[in-house]
């Protein structure tokens, strides 16, 4: 196989897989690679390349130097589940509950809501 079949390969399997509930990746990659390591290796490889990536837009999108990547996660593993329950239970209470009610539009163009924006924004 020549090195652009073979990096088409890993690149169908890399797109396969990411399609996949993160779940199940690891099975859906299992069955892909039908015990070709290699290509399991690879792939495993890009997957987390691009998990690193989220991590680091993540991190810039909260406005946190990139840099902290490494301590970021070591302090989120800190945590404890006694801490995520008090957060919890001081947050999560119903004083602080927004509802929504999301009604689905007509399918038809001929209703008042069709697509041209009438009835947009209309809440009680």
């Amino acid at each position: 196989m020549s090195g652009g079949e073979e990096l088409s390969r890993v690149e169908a399997v890399f797109h396969q897989v990411c399609a996949a509930p993160v779940e199940e990746r690891e099975r859906v990659l299992a069955e892909l690679t039908a015990g070709d390591e290699g290509l399991a290796a690879e792939v495993r490889s890009l997957l987390a390349a691009v998990d690193g990536g989220e991590l680091l837009g993540r991190l810039e999108a909260l406005d946190m130097d990139w840099k902290l990547a490494d301590e970021y996660v070591e302090r989120i593993k800190q945590v404890t589940p006694e801490q995520v329950r008090a957060v919890a239970s001081k947050y999560l209470v119903s004083d602080n509950l927004t509802l929504a009610v999301l009604e689905p539009l007509p399918l038809d163009n001929s209703s008042a809501n069709s697509a041209k924006g009438g009835g947009y924004g209309h809440h009680q």
